[in-house]
Order: C-alpha cells, then sequence, then structure tokens
C-alpha cells in the first residue's frame, strides 16, 4: 500500500477522479479515500493547509495502514529565480522554518530524477522549507530563500516527513512549483476551506470585495494546473515502478 497525501483536493484531482474507491473516512479536517490507481492499493487524502493538519492526519494513517511508504505531492514556491513553473523539486532536505530543525532521510531520489529524465520533466535538486504562513510576494520569497539556504517553499512537507520519521516510515517529498519567485501569490484567505477544499463562496466573495486581487485568479488556475499535471506525471510513474 502506498499513502498519498496532500494539502489541497485540488492538487490530487486527477487520482481521485481515477482510482476505485472502497472506502472514504473522515479525520477532520482531513478526508481519506482507499481503493485502486494504476493497480495498486493506496490511500489517498487532502489534509488542509500547514505543518500541523498534515502531521496530525499523516500519524493516523501510517499507523493505521502501514504503507510501503508515504508521499506528500503538491505545490510549491519558488526561492531563486532560476526555477519556474511546473518545474519538480526534488528535496534532499526539508528545514522547518519554525526551529529550523531539519529532516533528510528522503526516499527514492534517484528515482524521482531517473522519472524527471526520462520523461523531459525539468527538475532541481535542493532543500525545501515548510513555513506556517505563506510566502506571496517576491520579497518574501527571496528573503527566505536567504536565509535558510533552501530553494523551495511549502506549508505542508516538514509535517510528513516527521511524522513518517517517527513511524519509521520510507517517505517522498514529491512538489512542482506553482508560482515562480517573481509572481505575487494572491492571498488565499477564504478561498479554501479548513480541509482543503476549494470554497466557491469564498471565491464569489473574494470577486465581489476585491476585484483588483480577483484579476489574479485566471492565472493562479493555470499555474496550478501546469504544477499538478507535472508533479501527477511523475508521482504516477513512481506507483507504476
Amino acid at each position: 500500500m502506498i499513502l498519498i497525501l496532500s494539502a489541497l483536493k485540488e492538487e490530487i484531482k486527477p487520482i481521485l477522479k481515477e482510482m476505485e474507491v472502497t472506502e472514504t473516512i473522515n479525520l477532520r479536517p482531513a478526508i481519506f479515500c482507499r481503493g485502486s490507481y494504476l493497480g495498486k492499493e493506496i490511500v489517498v487524502g487532502h489534509t488542509g493547509v500547514g505543518p500541523d493538519k498534515m502531521f496530525r492526519a499523516a500519524s493516523f494513517c501510517l499507523k493505521e495502514y502501514r504503507p510501503e511508504f508515504a508521499v506528500n505531492g503538491g505545490y510549491s514556491g519558488a526561492l531563486t529565480p532560476n526555477l519556474t513553473l511546473a518545474d519538480i523539486i526534488i528535496s534532499d532536505t526539508i528545514v522547518c522554518e519554525k526551529d529550523g530543525a531539519t529532516l533528510n532521510e528522503i526516499f527514492y531520489l534517484d528515482k524521482i530524477e531517473e522519472i524527471c529524465k526520462g520523461n523531459s520533466i525539468k527538475y532541481q535538486k535542493g532543500s525545501a522549507l515548510t513555513v506556517e504562513k505563506a510566502a506571496v510576494t517576491p520579497h518574501e520569497k527571496a528573503y527566505l530563500g536567504t536565509k535558510f539556504g533552501t530553494i523551495s517553499v511549502d506549508m505542508e512537507s516538514f509535517g510528513l516527513a516527521k511524522a513518517a520519521k517517527e513511524a519509521n516510515t520510507p517517505y517522498i517529498i514529491l512538489r512542482s512549483v506553482l508560482d515562480p519567485m517573481d509572481m505575487h501569490l494572491p492571498a488565499a484567505n477564504g478561498l479554501v476551506s479548513d480541509n482543503g477544499t476549494t470554497s466557491a463562496l469564498g471565491v464569489a466573495f473574494n470577486v465581489i470585495t476585491k476585484p483588483h486581487k480577483a484579476i489574479h485568479l485566471p492565472q493562479l488556475e493555470y499555474c496550478a494546473r501546469e504544477a499538478r499535471k507535472s508533479f501527477i506525471r511523475v508521482l504516477n510513474e513512481i506507483i507504476k515502478s
């Protein structure tokens, strides 16, 4: 069995669409589906945004299902101008912004690089930073990259890595770039619900009350689609191998 966890439902949408679901589990705010995908038994779920939510959900699943390995997949922000939209991040070290802790026993790094090369998918190797508050401006991203020596930023990787290490389970951090360093990420307040699903009411509210920010939503949707396409391609190859 393989465990696949993301923060947002949108990040794992292609898997949820294609898999044969045999069981749905609610661990508020997280939602998991158990079933088969590409001929393998998997548990896939979205936990909501943040390292604590990811840690709690991952800890439960690792204890309950004892998977062969765990994957945290999803979007990432670039902390270096060398990264572009949909580039895969091959992270050899995960850094926690809160206390500076690091984890680096990451599984399958050579295989991910081999998959990227074989499928002509752009990638970069480097450390990833997990934060509790989104880095939305180019200035914030440049500052974090310089301070921590990391090339990408997200809000969940350290949570899964910590849970997997405590459970003595191999883990993979598979992220692709949603927002390059020079892109101003629109504030997600109200756009994403507690469990990681998109809130239609929140989107409508932002369009009405903040029209100057709403014009960025089509760009964000395009970037999300391209980033998701990239890491799902790699993830599918990992599952099949």
